[in-house]
């Protein structure tokens, strides 16, 4: 739950890095409602998400080169302030060196 903030999360996968950006929905979107950026990655295939960083508000970016090699589903989470509801993106498709 919590109060919206008005963006959605959109990601992919340029090469071997993470990007991603919050998308306004409309002129109420303010990027101060943003606490931080949360990535997750598989530990087992797919069934078991693990965070492998947390990163500030400007953040928009992260390097998948240290992955291990084989296919991985991510996703980006945007962690709202307090009372402000948390955001996913897509899943991102990687596959490792």
């Amino acid at each position: 739950m919590g109060i919206d903030n008005c963006y959605s999360v959109s990601a992919g996968v340029p090469g071997s890095t993470l990007s991603w950006q919050a998308v306004p929905g409309n002129a109420n979107a303010s990027p101060a409602t943003l606490s931080h950026w949360l990535v997750f990655d598989p530990t087992d295939g797919g069934a078991t998400y693990q965070q492998v960083a947390s990163l500030p508000a400007g953040t928009t970016s992260y390097d998948l080169s240290g992955l291990p090699a084989g296919s991985h589903t991510q996703f980006v989470k945007m962690v709202g302030r307090a009372d402000i509801r948390n955001r996913v993106s897509n899943q991102i498709l990687y596959s490792g060196p």
